[in-house]
């Protein structure tokens, strides 16, 4: 995609099939719809070819989250994919600076969205030469659209006209994808350090708090909320980042269920676990969370306890930061 970037080969082996029902589709039309989303997105939309495709922010003045979305450019209009379940918010969202703008949100009917991820995805969909097209596999039409919120290549698929989701999921596994539980996602978002709006990021939180930078276009002009962002980075001054969690099993009296709430010792209120996987690793169970740290402790290596009421209840290591921090459109990280 043209803007943003995946974290660096870690993840999933092999080609994984997921069935994706949560992913909804969000047509803009009108004469206005590229200049406005440009103002309103945090990726250079105005800059997207047909068949592009980039990752984007929906922020509030002061910098927050609001959603994070895919929007792809085709020949006539704007695609956007959004969370089913916010669907409504999204949309709230959107439009809440449509004043005389020649622009509308168009809700898609879709059915049987699958999400094909893994090292070996790009090498199934060889046809698949740009971020958002309609390809033909296996005899069966399907509309293909990259992602790039994991640390592994994904991609959205559709059935096309003649096909349906049972016929496209066969060809898939004949061509060599295995079916994975939805676990297997939530596992593979949390591993690639990509926050779920609602879940660990929200309204409450700045963008870059949540390492959201690799979902902004720094060089493409204003857009609602771009003045803090900016701000944020180029001081340097955020007190809290969303990090990467090995809970210690030794020392952990509670499932992972239990770790999800849990206080940061030394921090603030604010510094809590939000997500928490639990997964197979080389030496048995692996649990990995993301967590909110205080900025002097979100060192690689460093331990951190996590307690409820002042009591200790499980300690965790902090992970090297999956995803590299490119700022896209600066000349230099800052």
């Amino acid at each position: 995609m043209s803007a943003g970037g995946t974290a660096d080969g870690r993840g999933l082996d092999g080609c994984v099939l997921v069935e994706a029902p949560w992913l909804m589709s969000l047509a803009v039309v009108g004469d206005d719809a590229v200049e406005y989303l440009h103002g309103r997105l945090s990726c250079d939309v105005a800059g997207l070819a047909p068949g592009q495709g980039a990752h984007a922010l929906l922020l509030t003045r002061q910098g927050r989250v609001q959603e994070l979305l895919a929007v792809y450019r085709r020949a006539e209009d704007l695609l956007l994919v959004v969370d089913r379940g916010r669907a409504d918010s999204a949309m709230a969202a959107l439009e809440e600076f449509i004043v005389a703008d020649d622009v509308e949100f168009e809700p898609c009917e879709q059915a049987g969205s699958l999400l094909l991820m893994g090292q070996n995805a790009p090498a199934l969909l060889a046809g698949a030469a740009s971020d958002f097209s309609e390809l033909n596999l296996s005899g069966l039409a399907l509309s293909m659209r990259r992602r790039e919120d994991l640390c592994v290549p994904s991609f959205e698929l559709l059935p096309g006209p003649g096909s349906d989701p049972a016929q496209l999921r066969a060809a898939l596994e004949e061509l060599g994808a295995s079916m994975g539980e939805p676990a297997l996602l939530d596992r593979m978002r949390i591993e690639s350090g990509t926050p779920a709006v609602g879940v660990d990021v929200d309204e409450k939180r700045m963008a870059i708090e949540a390492r959201l930078e690799w979902a902004i276009h720094f060089a493409k002009g204003c857009y609602v909320g771009q003045e803090v962002i900016e701000r944020s980075v180029s001081r340097g001054r955020v007190n809290h980042l969303l990090c990467l969690l090995q809970i210690d099993p030794a020392g952990a009296a509670v499932d992972a269920a239990e770790v999800a709430g849990l206080q940061v010792a030394g921090g603030n209120p604010a510094d809590i676990v939000t997500s928490v996987s639990m997964g197979v690793g080389g030496d048995g169970e692996v649990a990995l969370a993301l967590a909110y740290l205080p900025a002097a402790m979100t060192e690689a290596g460093s331990v951190v306890e996590l307690e409820s009421d002042g009591v200790v209840l499980a300690r965790a290591t902090v992970v090297e930061w999956p995803r590299p921090r490119v700022l896209v459109g600066r000349q230099s990280p800052a």
